[in-house]
């Protein structure tokens, strides 16, 4: 027998709980069921390593940590040249990766358990009038002997 709507529901057994508002308003459950994001394309030093599949190798490095940030609205706002070497970020915002956009303040907050629609909905096409784009910027030093491990046209531009 189906319900009437509008009709109150039992609980259903499949929700924690019972209660299907508080389950989607959770933000905890944002998540729920899905992988972490992971890449495993590590290199290693010698065969023994990779067989441990240690985290942190010779050849590996973590980006993590601060970031120089610029926010536009649309892509075609983004600083012009600032991947360029000597481009000044000085006065960007610093946030700490990883993070997202819409915990630090920078973008509304998307909840992916309410459907977003995209106007106009004409794919491949994106929004022309809005559609937050960041770019990010980060100094760091790689080990010299790195050098001499990247192929030959990425050597010659170090």
């Amino acid at each position: 027998m189906t319900g009437i709507a509008g009709a109150a529901q039992p609980p259903d057994p499949g929700i924690p709980g019972g209660d299907v508002h508080a389950y989607l308003e959770n933000p905890q459950m944002m998540a729920e069921g899905q992988e972490e994001p992971h890449a495993h394309l590590r290199p290693y030093a010698d065969v023994d390593s990779a067989v441990r599949g240690e985290e942190r190798t010779p050849y590996t490095m973590s980006l993590d940590g601060e970031w120089r940030i610029a926010m536009a609205e649309r892509p075609e706002e983004v600083p012009a040249g600032f991947p360029a070497k000597g481009y000044d970020t000085s006065s960007w915002r610093t946030v700490s990766v990883p993070h997202t956009w819409q915990t630090d303040g920078l973008d509304h907050p998307v909840l992916r358990n309410i459907a977003t629609e995209i106007q106009p909905d004409d794919p491949p096409r994106v929004p022309r009038d809005v559609n937050p784009t960041a770019a990010y910027a980060r100094d760091f030093d790689l080990p010299v002997d790195w050098i001499a491990r990247a192929p030959r046209s990425c050597a010659s531009k170090a």
